[in-house]
């Protein structure tokens, strides 16, 4: 088994909480403008669970990412 070191943790996790951050802020766009919730439309309906996982996976995402731009301020 090969042991992710730290760097490649990173390289992996980077472009995914990225991901995450960029549809967050795409569906709170389109709330914004078109007044429907995407994850809401998508998930809720059938599983609010998974809805609430969205949400906070994307939360996450987003902390993580502001953690990465500290170091430049």
């Amino acid at each position: 088994k090969k042991k992710w070191k730290n760097k490649e943790m990173k390289h992996y996790i980077r472009p995914q909480a990225l991901l995450l951050t960029i549809v967050g802020g795409i569906n709170w766009l389109v709330l914004a403008l078109f007044n429907i919730n995407l994850v809401n439309y998508i998930f809720g309906q059938c599983c609010p669970d998974i809805e609430k996982a969205i949400y906070i996976i994307v939360g996450f995402a987003a902390i993580y990412c502001i953690s990465l731009h500290v170091a430049d301020c």
